[in-house]
């Protein structure tokens, strides 16, 4: 009577295959993982990211030629170019173009802004004149930037002077967009600081606890003095036209 046939270790099989395909298996759960999908699923997330890695490869671009200018000036090198400006100069530019082609349907975020605004209109009439402005200069800037970016890449048949016409423009709404900005947030300046005083006078003004002892520290603030501090807090989070400013070069 012969032997019975050898039956495979498909247990160790299955195991193997299951190590090697299977390897992600061990990797934790990351929260922070799952927080960088989210922000970089939206388009403002995206585009925040391309304007970082866009302006950190023209910032190391700049630090690049200068160490490279010492060195030949000290002639401690004899290359013509810094090495990896060019890279970054590219990279940049790829970045850039990418920002660009991803704002063509920009208009209808700020079309939905303006509804959003005439539903939920701010309390001050020249706060919301301010938006209303900012969003018909970003109405017309837009499409402007979208016909300028097409004919640039020969799309559309459009002069080269007629193209750098455009690109002016488009310059002169977004400079006033930025000078609308300087203006709310001068304006919401003014808001806040008329409420801060009238809660100071209503309650008194409301002094930091002292570090030094922890019972005085432990004594809950009122409401209207937590509203103050969160008031003026609130004053310097909104100082946003510095990363506005950083897109005029775009």
């Amino acid at each position: 009577m012969s032997a019975p046939a050898a039956v495979p270790n498909t247990d160790n099989a299955r195991t193997a295959v299951d190590k090697l395909l299977g390897v992600f298996r061990y990797v934790p759960e990351s929260n922070q993982l799952a927080h960088v999908v989210r922000f970089l699923s939206t388009w403002a997330g995206t585009d925040k990211f391309l304007m970082v890695t866009q302006y950190s490869s023209k910032m190391l671009v700049g630090i690049l030629l200068f160490l490279h200018g010492m060195r030949k000036r000290f002639n401690m090198t004899t290359s013509k170019t810094a090495s990896g400006a060019d890279k970054l100069t590219r990279l940049a530019g790829v970045v850039g173009d990418a920002r660009i082609l991803f704002r063509i349907w920009s208009v209808l975020p700020m079309i939905q802004w303006l509804c959003s605004i005439e539903r939920k209109a701010p309390q001050n009439k020249l706060l919301l004149n301010i938006e209303r402005l900012q969003g018909l200069s970003m109405i017309l800037y837009c499409p402007l930037e979208a016909v300028a970016y097409l004919a640039m890449h020969n799309i559309l048949d459009i002069s080269p002077a007629t193209q750098g016409k455009i690109w002016g423009h488009c310059m002169k709404f977004w400079l006033l967009y930025v000078f609308l900005q300087f203006a709310h947030i001068f304006e919401d300046h003014r808001l806040l600081r008329k409420r801060a005083k009238a809660l100071e006078r209503s309650r008194g003004h409301p002094l930091p606890a002292p570090k030094s002892t922890a019972i005085d520290s432990a004594v809950p603030h009122t409401k209207e003095q937590q509203e103050t501090r969160r008031i003026f807090g609130y004053t310097w989070a909104t100082c946003r036209p510095l990363s506005i400013g950083l897109r005029l070069t775009a």
